[in-house]
């Protein structure tokens, strides 16, 4: 039988949705509202000897005439429709076996920077009768637009035998692998450990697989610095303020100036934090969701720290409607955002995050319900007060 190939078009997936982070087929964490059609331009090809040889460690290759960030292959059976075969257990920079599928194939954080080809080593399981593999390939081309597409690969035929051209690199080589062998002993690839290398043969720089592995454990740091710090601003500073300019008055020596500056030190530590996280995962990358909240968040802080400076220029009723509506819009998201922040660090720092880490998403809704809870019980008791003493002081 012939080598075919079958395209399709899957639809895409909104962010952060139940598909979002899995090992499904176009299964896309990111915004996907681009309407795409074929395959992008995007061919996964199989190197030497192919679907034939069982037993035998080929290389994959997926290429494109335009870079891509992101991937996610399944070798599958055309049969049984599961899983087969598996990728190497040391796979080249920008390449990693998926954390939750280990038969899958994926990128790393090094793909944030774009590629054009990738090569991974695939070792050909042993078929059955008529069977074959059904390569099914999602490419990220941005955060917003992504391609969905399968390439088959029956065995037993001369087509299915590989193609010669697809071959390893210097800048490609799966590490702690020096060469490629067949179940007969003969040899059918040999590759360079990335480790070694630091030059190609055209005088490129190749990256060292520690600096790739640095540069990932330093992301994932990072992302949990960010996110302790936007805890610390949006789950403590900004909501302990609100409450003490609501439920504080009776302090008339410093609460107006406590509940100024700790507003102050949230939209601070929100811009800080902000300007650090970016800066580290680079500032090519698309926004998603979380930094568009968090951007929104940022505004309307700064636009509250504005009014706050100039309330005295506001009439004092116009002045108190749009400061209370304005702060419980922004508390509110950004304790929304929080909640995404804390899942998106928790699924992508795994399976490196600590027990903290893992179990932020928790930890952030059990904040949001200790806030919740403190602000309803200090209400009751400012009723009841008020109630008694008749009071008619107003409040910001």
């Amino acid at each position: 039988m012939a080598l075919t190939y079958a395209m399709t078009l899957a639809s895409p997936c909104e962010s952060y949705s139940a598909r979002a982070g899995s090992c499904e087929h176009a299964g896309v964490g990111h915004d996907g509202r681009e309407k795409l059609h074929g395959d992008g331009g995007y061919v996964l090809r199989l190197g030497a000897p192919g679907t034939n040889v069982p037993g035998a460690t080929v290389a994959v290759e997926l290429l494109g005439a335009r870079k891509f960030k992101g991937f996610l292959i399944r070798p599958m059976s055309t049969t049984t429709n599961e899983a087969i075969g598996s990728f190497g257990s040391a796979m080249p920079i920008g390449s990693a076996r998926h954390g939750e599928c280990e038969r899958f194939a994926t990128h790393t954080s090094w793909h944030s920077r774009g590629a054009t080809s990738t090569v991974m080593p695939w070792i050909v399981p042993k078929f059955a009768k008529g069977e074959g593999v059904r390569f099914e390939v999602t490419v990220v081309e941005s955060y917003s637009k992504w391609y969905a597409f399968e390439a088959t690969f029956e065995s037993g035929a001369r087509a299915s035998a590989g193609d010669e051209s697809v071959k390893y690199d210097d800048e490609r080589a799966p590490t702690g692998e020096r060469e490629m062998r067949a179940p007969d002993g003969s040899k059918v690839g040999t590759v360079r450990d990335v480790r070694e290398v630091t030059t190609a043969g055209r005088g490129r720089k190749v990256e060292r697989a520690s600096d790739a592995d640095a540069r990932d454990a330093a992301l994932r740091d990072a992302r949990v610095v960010h996110g302790a710090i936007m805890a610390l601003a949006w789950l403590v500073l900004s909501p302990g303020a609100s409450l003490l300019a609501r439920y504080g008055r009776r302090f008339d020596a410093w609460w107006f100036k406590s509940h100024l500056n700790a507003q102050c030190a949230a939209v601070a530590l929100t811009a800080l934090s902000s300007y650090f996280i970016i800066h580290v995962r680079g500032w090519e990358k698309a926004w998603g969701a979380h930094g568009k909240y968090g951007m929104i968040v940022l505004a309307f802080g700064a636009l509250q720290l504005y009014a706050g400076f100039n309330r005295k220029s506001i009439p004092r009723p116009t002045f108190k409607l749009w400061h209370r509506a304005f702060g419980v819009g922004t508390g509110a998201l950004a304790a929304y955002n929080c909640t995404i922040g804390a899942g998106m660090v928790s699924r992508m720092n795994a399976p490196h995050a600590s027990i903290f880490v893992a179990n932020s998403p928790m930890l952030v809704k059990l904040c949001i319900c200790v806030v919740i809870g403190a602000g309803a019980a200090m209400e009751r008791q400012r009723r009841v007060a008020f109630g008694r003493l008749k009071s008619t002081k107003s409040m910001v």
